[in-house]
C-alpha cells in the first residue's frame, strides 16, 4: 500500500480545497508511520520515493514534492541507524536482533522504537513540510537541493532564512541538517552565517566555523554602531571572493533579519524606502517585509548617517558618522484621543553598553502612569516655546549647528484638547536620557499595549508624535483604548540644556 493510492481513495467523496490536502497530508504521516512501524527496507522505500517523485514530478495534485520529502526522511533515519549502530550493536548482537536486509534493523528499530518512542515521532512528523509552512506564514520559501525550507536569496549575494533549528525546534523551523546539506551544496565553502538572535545561539562548527552573531532583541532594533559593525563584516565577506555569499537570519527570518539585510542595500547604495520595498517582495508574498514602524524607522536613521564618495550613492563604500548619545529632557508623555481607560502605564527603557560584550540590553530608567488631562489641571513645567535647533541637510552627520533659534511648540495646550479624553504625565523634574530609547505602555493588569523605539539625536523641534501607525506591535487591547484621532506625544526641552531659557511672558491657555 502506498500513500498516493490511500490517500486518492481517501479523498473520494471529500471535495476539494484546503481540506482535502489536509486529509492528504495527515494519510501520507500514517502511511508513513505504518512503514516505518513495520520495518520495512529503508533504502526500498527511499528509492522508491526519489521514483515517484520523478514520475508525478509535473502533476498539479503535489504528490512530488511529499514523495520528495519521504526519500530525505529516509536518508535522515538512515544517518540516524548509523550513528547509534555504534552504541546499540553490541547488545542487540547478543540478544540475536540482526541488521538484516529484509526490515528496519535491530540497532535502529530498538534505539529509534524502544528507548524514546516520542522522539522517533518527532522525527517522522519533523519530515514533512506541512507544519513548517504553516508557521513560516507569508514567508517565501525555496526548494533547495530537494530540501523545502524558509529561506529567500534577495539579491544574488545576500540571502535571509529562519532560524537553523534542532530537536523539538526543528518542528517548526528550518531543520539544521537540511540547511547545512543545502548551503553545502550550492555555496560550498562560500557562504556565512549571520545570527541575529540574542536568545539562541548554536555551534558554529555546523557551518564550519563561518558564523558570525550580531545580537539584539526580538521585535526590536539594534544600536546604530552594531548595525556598522554588521554592514562593515558583510561586506568584507563579500569583497573577499566574487563567489561568496552571507546567510542572515533571527528566530522567524523577517523583521530582524530585513531590518540588517535593508540596511546593507542602503549600505550599498540603495534608498531606504526602495530597500524595504526589495525585501518585502524578495521574503514574503503578501508584501510585507519589516513590518515593526520601529524598524523601519532605523533603516531611516542609518541612511541618514552615511557619506557616499563623491556625495553619490552607489560610488562606493560610504563613510558612517555615528552619531553621539545626545542628552535630552522628557518633560511630558501624553496620550490623546483614549477611549475606554483612564490610566496607562509607561516605562522609558535606555540601551546601555555591556564593555566586552555585542549584545546591549535596555536598562529601566523610570516607570510611571498616565492619567485623565482635567480641567484646572495647572503645569508649572509645560512652556510652549523652547531655544531649540531646527534640522538642516547634513546636520545628522555632524551633529552641529551654527546657532541657537526659537521653536514654536505644537499648540496643544488650549481648551480644545478637553473635548477629547487625554491621558497625562509630566515630569516633576525633567527625566535626562540620551541614545537609543525604548517607550513601552501597559494596560492596568501589566498587559503591554504597545511600544516604540527611537533616538535621542534625531529628535526634531522638542517633540516626537506617533500615531497608531508609527507604533509597534499594537494588538487588540491597544486597539481597544484608541479613538480615530489616538496619537502618542513626547515632549522634550531645549536641544541644549545649558542654554538658558528666557521667562515668558505667562499664556492663560497655559492651564485648563
Amino acid at each position: 500500500m502506498e500513500p498516493s493510492c490511500w490517500r486518492r481513495g481517501m479523498g473520494l467523496g471529500l471535495g476539494r480545497g484546503v481540506g482535502r490536502q489536509t486529509i492528504f497530508a495527515a494519510a501520507d504521516a500514517v502511511v508513513y508511520l505504518y512503514w516505518f512501524v513495520l520495518g520495512v527496507n529503508l533504502e526500498i522505500v527511499s528509492a522508491r520515493a526519489r521514483e515517484l517523485s520523478c514520475v508525478e514530478c509535473h502533476s498539479s495534485s503535489g504528490h512530488s514534492r511529499g514523495w520528495l520529502l519521504l526519500g530525505d526522511f529516509c536518508g535522515f533515519i538512515r544517518g540516524v541507524r548509523a550513528r547509534r549502530r555504534g552504541t546499540t550493536g553490541a547488545k542487540l548482537g547478543k540478544a540475536g536482533l540482526g541488521d538484516g536486509d529484509g526490515g528496519l534493523g535491530g540497532s535502529s528499530r530498538t534505539a529509534l522504537l524502544g528507548s524514546k518512542p516520542a522522539t522517533t515521532l518527532l522525527h517522522i512528523v519533523s519530515g514533512s513540510r506541512y507544519i513548517r509552512a504553516l508557521v513560516s506564514k507569508k514567508r517565501r520559501r525555496l526548494v533547495v537541493e530537494g530540501y523545502d525550507l524558509d529561506l529567500s536569496y534577495i539579491n544574488d549575494r545576500l540571502l535571509a532564512m529562519s532560524f537553523p533549528a534542532q530537536n523539538m525546534q526543528a518542528f517548526i523551523r528550518n531543520p539544521m541538517w537540511q540547511v547545512q546539506r543545502a548551503l553545502d551544496l550550492r555555496h560550498g565553502s562560500h557562504y556565512k552565517v549571520y545570527n541575529l538572535c540574542c536568545e539562541a545561539t548554536y555551534d558554529p562548527e555546523n557551518f564550519h566555523g563561518r558564523v558570525e552573531e550580531i545580537p539584539f532583541d526580538d521585535n526590536h532594533v539594534p544600536p546604530l554602531s552594531l548595525v556598522k559593525l554588521f554592514c562593515e563584516s558583510v561586506q568584507h565577506w563579500l569583497d573577499e571572493d566574487p563567489n561568496n555569499v552571507a546567510v542572515i537570519h533571527c528566530r522567524a527570518g523577517k523583521g530582524r533579519t530585513g531590518l540588517m539585510v535593508c540596511a546593507f542595500l542602503v549600505y550599498e547604495g540603495m534608498g531606504p524606502e526602495e530597500a524595504l520595498q526589495l525585501y518585502a517582495d524578495r521574503r514574503t508574498t503578501n508584501n510585507e517585509g519589516v513590518t515593526i514602524a520601529s524598524q523601519r524607522r532605523y533603516v531611516g536613521y542609518w541612511s541618514k548617517i552615511l557619506t557616499f564618495p563623491n556625495g553619490n550613492q552607489g560610488g562606493g563604500v560610504p563613510e558612517v558618522h555615528l552619531p553621539p548619545a545626545k542628552s535630552r529632557e522628557l518633560r511630558r508623555i501624553r496620550l490623546y484621543d483614549t477611549i475606554n481607560t483612564d490610566c496607562v502605564q509607561f516605562k522609558i527603557q535606555q540601551v546601555e553598553e555591556v564593555p566586552g560584550q555585542l549584545y546591549q540590553p535596555s536598562v529601566e530608567v523610570t516607570q510611571g502612569f498616565c492619567k485623565p488631562l482635567t480641567e484646572g489641571c495647572h503645569r508649572t513645567i509645560s512652556p510652549r516655546y523652547y531655544l531649540s535647533f531646527l534640522p538642516r541637510e547634513g546636520d545628522e552627520r555632524n551633529g552641529q549647528e551654527s546657532h541657537p533659534r526659537w521653536v514654536v511648540q505644537m499648540d496643544t495646550e488650549r481648551p480644545v484638547v478637553a473635548k477629547k479624553a487625554c491621558l497625562d504625565h509630566c515630569f516633576e523634574r525633567p527625566l535626562a536620557i540620551a541614545g537609543d530609547i525604548r517607550a513601552a505602555f501597559f494596560d492596568k493588569s501589566g498587559g503591554r499595549l504597545f511600544y516604540a523605539c527611537f533616538n535621542t539625536f534625531f529628535i526634531a523641534n522638542s517633540i516626537i508624535q506617533l500615531g497608531k501607525g508609527d507604533l509597534d506591535k499594537v494588538g487588540k487591547r491597544a486597539k481597544a483604548i484608541c479613538g480615530s484621532g489616538f496619537c502618542l506625544e513626547l515632549v522634550f526641552g531645549p536641544a541644549e540644556p545649558h542654554i538658558p531659557v528666557p521667562a515668558l511672558p505667562h499664556n492663560p491657555d497655559d492651564s485648563f
